[in-house]
């Protein structure tokens, strides 16, 4: 099924339709609308049939977490998504939830409902969402690690979809979404799961974790959708197959941070296919897009249906916009510069400016000037607490800093980068602590938070 009026992306129409499509592959076999839609229907009914109205719903699987979304949505009961799947965190109590909807081992001391197949025949009858009125909570560690719960209006998440299909719909038609990125978090529940469902596409349900997967899943399912995230996209660019990037993957969307300008221009010239960046939070929804091009600095150009405007004291960036949780300004941690009434440049975020023996520094300029190191790869500075504040250094050495690295000794090699940074800080807000690592400690959505930057500094290193 395909050629869905954008008016209709309304999970009303999704659930009383009755046309049928393939919507899910599934290892070795493909599972129809039809089939799904039994399933939730059936779930649906069982889960009416209880006294709980907020559900924690968990699974690692993208198919049977839309038939537990779905079937909680045809319930009218409101849904809570754990920042992730790990048996710790599932048996913690979250705030506010009553039972939970899994197909793991979740060790919940909550009543448990199984998202499993269920035998017989549902009871379908024509049903009415009021997406205004019935909410999802999506709990997210954010960047600094703390937990938060945000609460979005089904409708709120209706008229994104509506944003995304009138962006790239065309884009996108008759192609087949496969995905590095969790479900369980806004970027993945949008451009993995729910978008190609209102669309009338289909989706792979097993994640993409390894290179050699992608030719496969060309050959199986024809035209592809790479959802991922920059981590994934810089670490996998060499070793992609360039016949299948070229000829079987169509789009490339990439979200979660900033995605290098190497790497964007890396995949434009190997693979003639320009990732599409996406800037966006759980709060905010997706905010602006952009596709980098060589030798040229590419603005973020704001979706439509999002107000921006500027602070004129501390420059922050403030969103006004339909897929917000919020209906008021909502102001960000990054500052901006507007180029233009839908434009803007990214200057960096201002939590990442610090104050250490009484002098400011920029956490992102440190950053940018140890990459242009010859040893440096990747660089990340971070924010070290105890009996004095002081920086830490992380870093992803190239091949002359690997080979460098192996004939000093630590102390000595720190110290060539901190001589290196004097050039342009002064030298009491230098890292006096630095670690070496072969890749930065990115979380499922391709994110990489303070709390694991700062847990590599909890041992000491070894020579």
């Amino acid at each position: 099924m395909t050629g869905v009026d954008i008016e209709q992306f309304s999970f009303t129409r999704l659930l009383n339709g009755n046309l049928d499509w393939t919507v899910i592959f599934s290892a070795d076999h493909a599972l129809s609308w039809s089939q799904i839609r039994r399933h939730i229907f059936l779930l649906a009914n069982k889960i009416e049939q209880s006294e709980f109205n907020c559900w924690i719903l968990a699974s690692d699987s993208p198919r049977f977490f839309l038939v537990g979304m779905l079937a909680l949505i045809v319930a009218k009961k409101e849904i809570l998504l754990p920042p992730n799947n790990l048996t710790g965190t599932l048996s913690e109590t979250i705030q506010g939830a009553q039972a939970m909807l899994t197909d793991l081992d979740a060790g919940t001391n909550l009543p448990v409902f199984s998202l499993a197949e269920i035998e017989g025949e549902p009871e379908y009858i024509e049903i009415s969402i009021e997406s205004d009125a019935q909410f999802i909570q999506i709990c997210t560690s954010g960047s600094s690690g703390e937990p938060k719960q945000i609460r979005k209006s089904l409708a709120t998440l209706e008229t994104e979809l509506r944003c995304l299909e009138t962006r790239w719909g065309a884009l996108v038609k008759n192609k087949v979404a496969i995905s590095t990125v969790s479900h369980q978090h806004i970027y993945g529940l949008l451009f993995r799961v729910l978008w190609p469902v209102m669309a009338g596409r289909a989706f792979v349900e097993e994640n993409v974790e390894y290179p050699e997967q992608i030719p496969s899943l060309a050959k199986k399912y024809g035209e592809l959708i790479l959802i991922s995230s920059p981590a994934y996209l810089k670490r996998m660019a060499d070793v992609l197959d360039k016949d299948v990037m070229q000829n079987m993957v169509k789009v490339i969307y990439s979200s979660g941070g900033p995605l290098l300008q190497d790497t964007a221009i890396f995949y434009a010239e190997h693979f003639s296919l320009t990732p599409i960046e996406v800037l966006g939070s759980t709060e905010t929804g997706g905010i602006a897009y952009r596709q980098q091009k060589a030798q040229e600095e590419v603005l973020w150009h704001k979706f439509d249906e999002v107000q921006i405007r500027r602070d004129s004291k501390n420059g922050v960036l403030s969103i006004k916009s339909p897929f917000c949780f919020s209906d008021d300004w909502y102001a960000m941690g990054d500052e901006v510069e507007l180029m233009s009434a839908a434009t803007f440049k990214l200057l960096g975020r201002l939590d990442r400016i610090v104050k250490l023996e009484e002098k400011r520094i920029s956490l992102d300029r440190m950053e940018t000037i140890l990459s242009q190191n010859e040893l440096i790869e990747q660089a990340k500075v971070t924010v070290l607490t105890g009996h004095r504040t002081i920086l830490g250094g992380v870093c992803v050495l190239t091949e002359v800093g690997t080979q460098l690295l192996a004939q000093l000794s630590r102390r000595e090699f720190s110290e060539r980068l901190r001589e290196y940074l004097a050039d342009y800080f002064d030298r009491v807000t230098l890292p006096r602590k630095w670690r070496y690592v072969a890749d930065f400690p990115y979380n499922s959505q391709g994110k990489l938070t303070q709390a694991e930057l700062t847990r590599l500094f909890d041992e000491e290193p070894h020579d």
